[in-house]
């Protein structure tokens, strides 16, 4: 029994794999950098859940003399591990824009308007 579900679940995903198969570089490249972004945010978002609840839990036991070393270290440390985390996010950035051939910032390139007043003429190009 197991091996006909294991059969069946095969014949249904394979195609879902097959379809995701990037289909050139590019896309492998985009395809690997998305699950480092989600794997990254989940692990940051983590760290600083984990922070927060830790100098809570400190804060509320903290009380005069070795608590607020304890307490100091604590958050010394976590703020240490934050770092890290966010500079290892922005490496991946960079690699990201290394890989994907981007030149960076790639947003408005400032193309202004141009508003007629009185003369016609001088917006005309």
């Amino acid at each position: 029994m197991s091996t006909r579900l294991f059969l069946l679940l095969a014949l249904v995903a394979l195609p879902a794999v097959a379809y995701a198969a990037p289909a050139n570089f590019r896309e492998l490249i985009e395809l690997i950098m998305s699950y480092l972004d989600t794997i990254t945010g989940v692990i940051i978002t983590g760290i600083v859940a984990i922070y927060l609840g830790g100098s809570a839990h400190h804060l509320m036991k903290a009380s005069a003399g070795e608590k607020s070393t304890e307490l100091r270290k604590f958050l010394i440390t976590g703020m240490g591990i934050v770092f890290v985390a966010v500079s290892i996010w922005g490496i991946l950035e960079i690699l990201r824009s290394t890989l994907e051939g981007g030149g960076g910032y790639s947003g408005d390139t400032g193309n202004a308007e141009v508003y007629c007043t009185d003369n016609y003429e001088d917006c005309l190009e």
